[in-house]
């Protein structure tokens, strides 16, 4: 590898790591818009720094800086309506108020930070709100009510589930509007009368002796009333919204990965309405193209001369890595769902893929001394030692089921025996750690 190749694979590993730290950030979540907006603004940087070395460097593609800035529009516009969504669920009106003003005066300020454009856009959409509220009120003056700016009550809007929750909605039997409305009038729901104390909590009704329970709507975050009727309806009702939102949450935590996989998923979509086979199917679908795409680059690569090879192995490396997450996706479902033998095997896959991925990152970048700490760093040692906890499974037992488990990794590179020195040193600083930290 020549000079100047080599000052241009640093500086590109350089870049990709703090992109990948600043998504980290986001995921994490800031205080303010602003500071998401700042964000993107350093994000903007590192990406303009990858397409002058990509000029400067013939082997390295990046996508177009439209796509990339498209991507960036997209994520800050939905900052926003998350911003919008956590002043609404705030209670006191005065204070939401307060808050929704910040938020304006907040955007406002973030002008000038390469976002302009996408903040004309969000502008002009919370000065409609400020707008709609004081026709409102005009229009009410007389009777002087003060009207919330965000008052009104329209639903939640999912992004990648909202057609699933819709299409359960329209077969369940539960009738949450009425849960509501009883609530909100202070009336019981099994013989109608109004309560002279509010209810907040399960009780029984001082008229008719019937019980009364209070619970939540984890889809509105809206408080319900039930009775010994709709209880157990609520409760099926509860289980499938905290799994359509459970997997909404997984797509949102890994966006910057399914971006470019949105065809497949509205794909997958569009045979299925159950949202545990699409979210399956479709992390199996991205998991086997990342693997695909990852055998190709260093297969290609290993055909270069030794010095010629970094570039490449760091590219194939990263999508073999992103594949082991689509893996641990799955394992999160199989965990969800709680069916322990099949969230175990796929451990087992997931700890021999973290494994052969360093031997291969090893094998394909000449100019790096690794170590043992190197092996034990991509393990999911956390994941495995937390499930093994939780299921009573000791190590013992995940080694003699990881040893007589057959991995198939078209790229294997130790057998499972090798593979297991390894998964075994990471396991044990895994749980020393857990115990000097209780």
């Amino acid at each position: 590898m020549g000079l100047f190749d080599s000052k241009y694979l640093r500086e590109y590993k350089s870049l990709m790591q703090q992109i990948d730290d600043l998504n980290e950030k986001k995921v994490r979540g800031y205080d303010t818009f602003k500071e998401y907006v700042l964000s993107d603004e350093i994000m903007m940087s590192y990406f303009r720094q990858l397409k002058d070395l990509e000029r400067k460097y013939s082997k390295l593609h990046v996508d177009s800086f439209e796509t990339f800035q498209k991507r960036i529009y997209e994520q800050l516009n939905d900052i926003y309506h998350k911003k919008l969504k956590e002043i609404k669920n705030i209670k006191d009106k005065e204070e939401r108020n307060q808050k929704m003003m910040e938020l304006k005066q907040n955007i406002e300020d973030s002008y000038g930070h390469c976002c302009d454009p996408q903040l004309n856009i969000i502008l002009n959409d919370i000065k409609t709100k400020f707008d709609s509220n004081e026709n409102i009120k005009r229009s009410k003056i007389q009777s002087e009510k003060v009207v919330d700016v965000l008052s009104d009550n329209s639903q939640r809007k999912l992004k990648y589930f909202n057609e699933e929750y819709n299409y359960y909605m329209r077969s369940c039997s539960f009738n949450i509007s009425e849960a509501i409305e009883c609530l909100n009038s202070n009336a019981c729901i099994n013989c109608g009368c109004i309560l002279e104390t509010p209810i907040k909590g399960n009780r029984k009704c001082p008229n008719c002796s019937n019980k009364i329970y209070v619970r939540t709507d984890m889809y509105s975050k809206k408080k319900l009333e039930l009775n010994d009727k709709t209880i157990k309806d609520f409760e099926q009702y509860d289980k499938k919204i905290r799994e359509i939102l459970f997997f909404e949450r997984i797509m949102k935590k890994k966006e910057f990965v399914y971006n470019e996989y949105m065809t497949e998923f509205k794909s997958i979509k569009n045979k299925s309405v159950n949202v545990r086979d699409i979210m399956w199917q479709f992390a199996n679908k991205v998991g086997a193209d990342l693997d695909n795409s990852g055998y190709k680059i260093f297969m290609i690569a290993s055909r270069k001369n030794k010095n010629d090879r970094a570039l490449e192995n760091f590219n194939a490396i990263r999508c073999l890595q992103l594949a082991i997450q689509e893996y641990v996706t799955m394992y999160e479902i199989a965990n969800y769902e709680n069916k322990p033998e099949i969230a175990l095997d796929l451990l087992t896959q997931i700890a021999y893929r973290d494994v052969q991925v360093v031997e291969l990152d090893k094998e394909g970048d000449v100019f790096r001394e690794f170590t043992i700490d190197d092996y034990i760093a991509q393990i999911h040692s956390a994941l495995i030692v937390e499930f093994l906890d939780k299921n009573n499974y000791t190590i013992d037992d995940f080694k003699n089921i990881f040893l007589s488990t057959k991995h198939p990794f078209i790229l294997s590179r130790l057998s499972n025996n090798e593979t297991w020195n390894y998964i075994e040193k990471a396991l044990e600083r895994q749980i020393k750690w857990n115990n000097q930290n209780k």
